[in-house]
C-alpha cells in the first residue's frame, strides 16, 4: 500500500500543490521597488535556471504609475509561472512613508503569504547592478543577526523602525502615520534594531572606537538590561592608554537610548515594547507609564 504513494509524493514535490512543474516556474528570490518620477519601478531577481550556481539571478525591471502595475508588468516579462514561495528579500524606496510601506507590504502578502522568512529593507538606490544587492543584503543580515519581517509592517498601527540598507553599515528609519526619522549614526541605528527585536548584535563604530558583540535584552518592567556577549572592543592606536573603551561605549549607548526613547514618545508609539515588558513583569498599571525603563549595560 505504501509503495503506491511514492510516485504521488514525488510528483507533488516536483510540481507543487497547483500541479505546475518546477521547470515551468520562475522562482523569484527578491523584489525591489524604486520611485521613478511620479511612478514606480519594480525589479525582480529570479533564480537563473541556466546557471550551475544557486546564487545566480536574472534581473527583470518594469515601470508603471503604481507599484502594483509595475510589479504586474515585471511579472508578465518573466517566462512561465511566477513563483514567490522562496522569496528571500524585498526592498522599498527609502523615501517611503508609513502608509506607502504598508501598501507595498500588502502587495507582497497577496503573492507570498505566509512569508515568515522574507526580510525587508528600505534602499535609496539599486545602483547599476541590482543582482549584486542580494548577496550584499544577505551578508548584512547574517553579520548583524538582523531580520525585519513582512509581519512587522502590520504588528502595530502606531509605527515601526525598519532597516535601511547601506553597503558599509545599515541605518534605521522610524516610520509612523505622521512622522519619519532617519537614524544614520551606526550605534544609534543598531541599538534601535536591538531594542525593537530586529537584531541581535552591535557591530559598528562609535566615535573613534568600534564594538562587535552579540546582544540580549531582559526587562523587569522598570530596568532594561542590555547584555553584551563575546564582546570585542577596539580603540585607535593613538588613543590614550588609560582610555576606558567600555565606559565610552556605555556612555554612547545611554545617550543613543535616551534619544530613541524621546523620538518614540514624541511619535506616541511603543516602538520598543516597553508596555509589553511591564505587563510581563506584572507591574500594576504600568502599561501606560510614559517613562521608559532605566537602561543598564551588562558585559
Amino acid at each position: 500500500m505504501q509503495k503506491r504513494f511514492v510516485p504521488l509524493i514525488a510528483a507533488l514535490l516536483l510540481c507543487g500543490c497547483a500541479g505546475t512543474s518546477l521547470s515551468q516556474r520562475t522562482i523569484v528570490r527578491a523584489v525591489f521597488w524604486q520611485r521613478q518620477g511620479s511612478g514606480y519601478t519594480a525589479t525582480l531577481l529570479a533564480a537563473d535556471p541556466k546557471s550551475d550556481t544557486a546564487e545566480a539571478c536574472t534581473v527583470t525591471t518594469a515601470s508603471a504609475a503604481t507599484p502594483a502595475q509595475a510589479l504586474s508588468a515585471a511579472e508578465e516579462a518573466l517566462p512561465g509561472e511566477v513563483f514567490y514561495g522562496q522569496l528571500e528579500l524585498a526592498a522599498f524606496p527609502d523615501s517611503s512613508t508609513w502608509q506607502q510601506a504598508r501598501q507595498l507590504g500588502e502587495l507582497l502578502y497577496e503573492r507570498a503569504a505566509p512569508a515568515p522568512e522574507i526580510s525587508l529593507f528600505l534602499v535609496q538606490t539599486l545602483g547599476s547592478d541590482p543582482a549584486a544587492l542580494l548577496p550584499a543584503m544577505q551578508q548584512t543580515l547574517r553579520q548583524n543577526r538582523l531580520h525585519f519581517g513582512l509581519q512587522q509592517l502590520f504588528s502595530s498601527d502606531a509605527g515601526f523602525v525598519i532597516p535601511v540598507f547601506r553597503p558599509e553599515c545599515y541605518a534605521m528609519r522610524l516610520l509612523t502615520p505622521d512622522a519619519s526619522v532617519l537614524y544614520e549614526q551606526p550605534l544609534q541605528a543598531q541599538l534601535a534594531a536591538v531594542l525593537a527585536g530586529h537584531a541581535g548584535a552591535l557591530r559598528c563604530r562609535f566615535g573613534t572606537c568600534s564594538v562587535n558583540a552579540k546582544t540580549n535584552l531582559v526587562c523587569d518592567g522598570e530596568t532594561l538590561y542590555l547584555y553584551l556577549r563575546d564582546t570585542q572592543l577596539q580603540k585607535p592606536s593613538d588613543a590614550p592608554v588609560r582610555q576606558d573603551v567600555s565606559a565610552t561605549l556605555e556612555t554612547a549607548l545611554c545617550a543613543a537610548y535616551g534619544a530613541l526613547c524621546g523620538d518614540a514618545a514624541a511619535a506616541g508609539a511603543d516602538l520598543y515594547h516597553f508596555a509589553f515588558w511591564r505587563q510581563c513583569a506584572n507591574k500594576t498599571g504600568a502599561a501606560d507609564k510614559p517613562q521608559p525603563p532605566r537602561l543598564i549595560i551588562v558585559s
